[in-house]
């Protein structure tokens, strides 16, 4: 898929469903992230570490469809939960997003050359 694929695709979404059933950890986490959606995930490898449950997703107990279809449901028919869940997206984003990133590697590049 090309970047112009993906990022067609997160912009016209509203949430993230990360339904592994095994991961390492996700570039796909980390995208949605960066465009502010919140997700849905299992708890699998390092995804519960890329994301806060409870604050920018709702990450299920245990690997399920039935557990994601709760949680989506949950999450839409919620919408102040969907509301919180999509405000933490964005705070996720202006905290850990590019902008931020290069700001990071801009001040260590600058203490490196001092």
């Amino acid at each position: 898929m090309s970047e112009d694929e993906l990022s067609h695709l997160l912009a016209e979404h509203d949430v993230s469903v990360l339904p592994y059933i095994e991961a390492s950890q996700s570039g796909v986490a980390i995208d949605a992230l960066w465009a502010a959606l919140p997700a849905v995930a299992t708890p699998v490898g390092a995804l519960p570490k890329q994301f806060a449950h409870e604050q920018n997703a709702l990450i299920v107990e245990k690997i399920s469809p039935q557990m994601i279809a709760d949680a989506l449901n949950r999450l839409f028919n919620d919408k102040l939960l969907y509301e919180r869940r999509s405000q933490g997206a964005f705070d996720s984003y202006q905290k850990f997003g590019p902008e931020h990133s290069a700001k990071l590697w801009l001040q260590l590049y600058e203490t490196i050359q001092n």
